[in-house]
Formats: structure tokens, sequence, C-alpha cells
């Protein structure tokens, strides 16, 4: 006895050929690689072909943006004035305002206990 058929032992004579099976893929065409391997044709094709997709990427969404630009709005909103109402600028002035004083308050008068000590 050899070593294969010591290491597999039955499943070695027991294997079976899948074509056998199914003699439909048999007669299915087969791609195959050629006898000459030919690593600079491979590059070619691929920079090619992903150059060819690159631009076609970028012609598709250029249509896709022009075509959004002369669409008309999904939402036709009210248009509002330019002008600030006093009272708004003054109640954000004031809201600032406190904000600035707790942002004191937090450097002066709060006490934060260091846990680590």
């Amino acid at each position: 006895m050899d070593r294969s058929s010591k290491l597999y032992g039955r499943y070695r004579t027991s294997t079976m050929n899948l074509s056998s099976l199914n003699p439909k893929l048999t007669s299915l065409p087969r791609i195959s690689y050629g006898s000459r391997v030919r690593p600079a044709r491979d590059w070619v094709v691929l920079v090619v072909s992903t150059i060819v997709l690159l631009a076609g990427l970028a012609v598709f969404a250029t249509w896709e943006y022009l075509e959004g630009a002369k669409a008309d709005p999904i939402l036709n909103l009210p248009t509002t004035s330019n002008t600030i109402s006093p009272e708004a600028l003054k109640e954000t002035e004031a809201l600032f305002a406190e904000r600035a004083a707790e942002a004191q308050r937090f450097q002066s008068e709060y006490q934060f206990v260091d846990p680590s000590l």
C-alpha cells in the first residue's frame, strides 16, 4: 500500500466524478485562459475597462445633475423677507449673554472634584 491509500483509506476509491452524475455539465462550453499567459494584455484590459466605467459614471452623474438643476423644486416653500425683527435680535443677544455668564460661572463659581485624587 502506498502512503496516499493509507491516508485516505476507503474514501479514495469512493470519490465520485461529478460530471458523470450530470452529463449536461460536460456539454457546456468552458472558459479557459489559453495556452499563453499574457499579464500585460490583462492589465491593459483591466485599466481600459476601469477608465471607460469611470468616464461613463462621470457622464451619467453630470447628466443627472443637469436634469435636476432644470427641474422644479420638490417643495414650494413661501419666500421670506430678508429683514430681521428687532425683537428676535434682542432675544438672541440675551441668550448669548446668558450663556457667557454661565461659562464664566463654570470657571469661577462651580467646584469640580477630581475622582482620581
